[in-house]
């Protein structure tokens, strides 16, 4: 059974091929170009690491001699890269806000490739939203449905956009 290891396009990946205990090994890869694009295989830290660029599933071979023993063995490692995880939208429906009186909503996402930034440039007028996806606020002006476009963005450039609508209760609603 051969060890294996699942990353994504885009984000940082790392293995640690060799414990602590085998110190005294020497670590190769067989044939170091068939890894993909954006992995590096670095022999004194005895990892292969970075930010894969690429869809990849490869088995590699990894040459170990022990210095000691002068013994060699080879271990093979699947890695599998897949496609970016999308990105998506969960939050269905903001909560009602009361005008008059502080409000805080997080929206909710999932999927995405490295940092995650929301925008939005329909907010109204007392509200903020941070590129955590943290709206907050105090609206003065009561009554009403106010439309609200949302728009979430990846490291790699995958956006998602949706529209909420934003109840705006009076205080003595």
């Amino acid at each position: 059974m051969e060890d294996y290891y699942i990353g994504y396009v885009g984000e940082y990946f790392e293995i640690t091929v060799l414990s602590q205990e085998e110190s005294d090994v020497t670590l190769s890869l067989q044939e170091e170009s068939i890894l993909p694009k954006g992995l590096c295989f670095d022999s004194h830290q005895k990892k292969i690491a970075g930010c894969p660029e690429e869809v990849y599933r490869q088995t590699i071979t990894m040459h170990k001699k022990d210095e000691k023993t002068g013994q060699d063995t080879f271990d093979n490692i699947l890695i599998i890269i897949k496609e970016a995880r999308q990105l998506t939208l969960l939050t269905k429906e903001i909560p009602d806000i009361t005008a008059g009186t502080d409000f805080q909503y997080h929206f909710e996402y999932k999927g995405g490739t490295g940092e995650i930034e929301f925008t939005s440039d329909t907010l109204p007028d007392g509200l903020a939203l941070s590129k955590d996806g943290c709206l907050k606020g105090n609206v003065f002006v009561g009554g009403g449905m106010f439309p609200l476009f949302i728009s979430v963005k990846d490291k790699q450039g995958h956006e998602v956009k949706k529209e909420y609508h934003i109840r705006v209760r009076r205080k003595d609603e």
